[in-house]
């Protein structure tokens, strides 16, 4: 969760993605985690807002650097927009997106 909000590496989103599809874990659960680790580090109250910002604009960057029609193979484009889709409507909730 932390390499998601601070880097928002294409990895990073995959990570999350896939431990979550998995049932790993939940999406609630990686927002409790990461609340956790934000109090560890001094933070009183992480935002969780603060979070959704961040995930979004890397999401946003990625989307400017890599369209989906760019992406050739027809599987990975498609793999490409369920991620960027799951994490827009799902992992946050639909806060904040406009490209």
């Amino acid at each position: 969760m932390t390499a998601l909000i601070e880097r928002g590496a294409p990895r990073d989103f995959l990570d999350i993605y896939e431990i979550c599809n998995k049932k790993l874990v939940t999406i609630s659960r990686c927002w409790e985690l990461w609340q956790e680790r934000e109090i560890k580090r001094g933070v009183i109250e992480p935002d969780q807002l603060i979070g959704y910002e961040a995930i979004l604009l890397h999401l946003r960057r990625i989307e400017k650097s890599r369209p989906l029609e760019t992406i050739a193979d027809l599987n990975q484009r498609n793999h490409a927009n369920q991620v960027r889709v799951w994490f827009k409507n799902e992992f946050c909730k639909g806060k904040f997106y406009s490209h």
